[in-house]
């Protein structure tokens, strides 16, 4: 008989509502804090062994993060889910209903019938990185609105006032960018991995640690195709019967931030500066087939990431001869 209790976890910026699954139509329901006093109750409310709890719950922003974190260090499996997951699986199920509490039975629900993959913590070191390269690129959104207000200005004052913002967010970039640099050569790890990413045309220094702070070490993901999906390149086909086919287009449901930082990359070795490039071959064939140039670029940059993840997981730099097509 299966033992395992089912929770799952509905959660905001201030509480959370936690619903155990019975079976379809039964739940106990209740609302916590989201505190680590909190998470201590929760645990004393179900007050079962560590290896019969099985949690899930949403990647709402970072709310989710500190419980996710406080489970999996009392050694409890603990899954993290897309939300647009959660939302099919209502309409699948025809729920017209939304609440905290409704939402919770039905995370609840989706985790005892689909049996989520566990999350597993970043390295203390990737997340120190993630977390410093978002803050580094907050500052920089930041510096170039600044930039493009200072353009409206008209008073003599105001653009003084400007100017020192711009002149404060320049230093910060500047410090945090030192600080993401100092922490990448400072550690073994990352700094070998990221010698070993270096080596890949079109991974550059401002792609780097972003690559090193998702995808770690390449033991993340069993195969590139897990990588490229959990940023959201891959593929989706909108196709039904004869009458229903449309472009297809990548699925996004992943981490923009990878995609981001792959765009322009992948756009200079496709049709830009180095077209001659490393990827020659594979750029021409897809345009010899015809492909939009988007299309191209996309490829290119699912490419470039399954390169990436490939180089890390085999500990090896960038060897041409593997990757001509």
């Amino acid at each position: 008989m299966d033992h395992t209790y089912y929770i799952g976890i509905d959660i905001s910026c201030k509480s959370f509502d936690a619903a155990l699954y019975i079976d379809n139509t039964h739940y106990q329901h209740l609302s916590f804090d989201n505190t680590a006093q909190g998470f201590d109750s929760l645990l004393s409310w179900l007050d079962k062994a560590p290896s019969d709890l099985r949690f899930l719950m949403e990647a709402t922003n970072v709310y989710w993060e500190p419980l996710a974190y406080y489970l999996n260090a009392k050694g409890i499996t603990v899954s993290v889910i897309n939300p647009k997951c959660i939302k099919g699986y209502a309409s699948s199920l025809n729920i017209r209903s939304k609440s905290d509490i409704v939402d919770a039975k039905l995370i609840a629900r989706y985790c005892a019938k689909e049996q989520p993959q566990a999350w597993l913590p970043p390295k203390e070191a990737e997340r120190g990185l993630l977390l410093k390269l978002r803050q580094l690129e907050h500052l920089k959104c930041q510096h170039q609105s600044e930039q493009v207000r200072k353009t409206m200005l008209r008073d003599c004052d105001a653009i003084a006032s400007c100017q020192r913002t711009l002149d404060f967010l320049a230093s910060e970039i500047t410090l945090i960018q030192a600080t993401i640099d100092e922490l990448i050569a400072s550690d073994e790890t990352l700094k070998r991995n990221a010698k070993l990413l270096a080596s890949i045309p079109a991974v550059g220094r401002l792609t780097v640690p972003w690559l090193l702070a998702y995808l770690g070490d390449g033991s993340k993901f069993k195969k590139a195709k897990q990588a490229t999906s959990f940023a959201g390149l891959t593929p989706m086909i909108h196709q039904s019967g004869t009458s229903v086919e449309k472009k297809p287009r990548i699925s996004k449901i992943g981490h923009s931030e990878i995609r981001k930082v792959l765009y322009m990359p992948a756009m200079g070795f496709a049709f830009g500066k180095y077209k001659n490039g490393a990827y020659q071959s594979f750029v021409t064939r897809l345009n010899s087939h015809g492909k939009p140039k988007m299309v191209v670029i996309v490829a290119l940059m699912r490419k470039i990431l399954s390169i990436a993840q490939a180089v890390l997981k085999n500990q090896q730099p960038f060897n041409a001869a593997l990757h001509k097509n």
